[in-house]
């Protein structure tokens, strides 16, 4: 399972190999870094459906935010562009860097 260190982790690696123009190996990152199952929504108790509770855990829009950035690098690969890849990937780790929702309100 990924946690915060891991995904920051990914998504450095994922700026590197695009910077060397290595897109096989980018394309390999983004399936690890797969947000969608992040994002999918579970059944509570009573049938009610609700966020999964470790992408709460790591902040929900932060989460959202992230995904949407890396569903962009994602397009921009299969299109051939490589510097719009990277420009997507450089804003999901710089979104992914910035502290969870909930830290910021306890500050």
């Amino acid at each position: 399972m990924l946690n915060d260190q891991a995904i920051r982790a990914l998504l450095e690696g994922l700026c590197e190999k695009l910077r060397q123009g290595n897109t096989e190996q980018a394309k390999r990152t983004l399936g690890l870094l797969d947000f969608r199952r992040l994002l999918r929504q579970t059944v509570d108790s009573v049938g009610r459906l609700r966020p999964n509770a470790f992408a709460v855990s790591l902040g929900l829009e932060r989460v959202r935010e992230t995904g949407s950035h890396l569903h962009l690098c994602r397009f921009a690969l299969v299109r051939g562009d490589v510097e719009g890849a990277l420009a997507s990937a450089e804003d999901a780790l710089g979104r992914w860097s910035q502290l969870r929702e909930t830290d910021q309100e306890e500050r």
